[in-house]
């Protein structure tokens, strides 16, 4: 996913990569919001072989936050955010 991501920031940099319902952003910022994310990651200690839970609804935050687990070289588990916290816990 992140070579496939990576490629389509630089060959379509100002095309539409995402619309929600008020906002778009362009695969060149969607690359951006990414990066901002792998570096938080790994400020927080996620390296390469962990494991990241992403627990927010469809949309920007959701796909970017995925890229960034997977340019840090962790798995990520997305999770349904309608789900209750005490279920978001257990799993």
């Amino acid at each position: 996913m992140d070579q496939v991501l990576a490629m389509a920031a630089q060959e379509h940099a100002h095309r539409t990569a995402i619309r929600e319902t008020d906002r778009q952003v362009t695969y060149q910022e969607l690359q951006r919001l990414a990066e901002s994310r792998a570096i938080a990651l790994q400020q927080l200690g996620v390296k390469a072989g962990d494991r990241v839970a992403v627990w927010l609804p469809r949309g920007i935050e959701n796909v970017a936050s995925l890229w960034a687990a997977t340019m840090v070289g962790a798995a990520y588990l997305p999770l349904d955010s309608s789900h209750p916290l005490s279920r978001v816990r257990y799993i």
